[in-house]
């Protein structure tokens, strides 16, 4: 199983998009989640089958401006169940057709302000309640877990990390095995300026690390975004 979650940074331009349709097609990709597309409710449809025609699509336009999630898959590979859409987040239920895979998929974009992030906090504790199978989140926090985090720049501040290290701590979620860089967004710019922060990530309980324990996270080259 292989899936891709990626800050897009925007998908307007057709080169992003063709670029995307490769990645996904070279990847075997046939799970993904786009995060901060910038594509506008009415030009859904224009852009997306320009990446992926056939696929299914499950946005959260109705929570949030241009849609800042996109849940999208092969139905012919994955059976997809969703099970909540809100501005920070898509959960949904996601079954292998053919190999048996079955686990919740809970896709992430958090707001920029730890007082947004709260309502994530939220609902992501009252999902973990009713959990009863494997369960991965994964997307674009927002927040920081550790003071090496960040790089160049201020320091991390405990205030920064608590919220966020707390709803983890509480939902007894591991952090998957990764591999590549461990900073995976970046201003772009160059020298002593240069600001590093680590706020991409992939997190599973307990079932998940039992039954998916060999999964690994890879943080891969930015290419169309300032994301890995």
């Amino acid at each position: 199983m292989t899936f891709l979650v990626w800050n897009v940074r925007g998908i307007n331009k057709r080169y992003k998009q063709k670029d995307l349709k490769l990645y996904l097609k070279n990847k075997y990709i046939k799970l993904s989640g786009l995060l901060e597309t910038r594509v506008k409710e009415t030009s859904i449809n224009r852009v997306f089958k320009n990446i992926v025609p056939g696929w299914a699509l499950q946005c959260n336009y109705q929570s949030a401006v241009n849609g800042k999630i996109w849940l999208t898959w092969d139905p012919n590979i994955y059976c997809v169940d969703i099970d909540r859409v809100e501005a920070q987040l898509i959960h949904c239920l996601a079954r292998g057709r053919m190999d048996g895979f079955e686990a919740y998929f809970t896709l992430v974009y958090g707001f920029n302000t730890l007082e947004q992030r709260k309502a994530l906090s939220i609902s992501l504790n009252d999902i973990s309640v009713h959990m009863t199978k494997p369960w991965i989140l994964s997307g674009d926090f927002n927040a920081m877990l550790y003071t090496q985090d960040r790089l160049y720049s201020n320091p991390v501040t405990m205030n920064e990390m608590a919220d966020f290290s707390d709803c983890i701590h509480t939902l007894l979620l591991n952090e998957l095995p990764w591999k590549w860089d461990y900073y995976t967004w970046s201003d772009k710019q160059q020298g002593a300026d240069r600001i590093l922060s680590r706020i991409d990530r992939v997190f599973g309980n307990d079932m998940w690390i039992m039954n998916c324990g060999i999964v690994c996270t890879e943080y891969d080259t930015p290419l169309i975004s300032d994301h890995l």
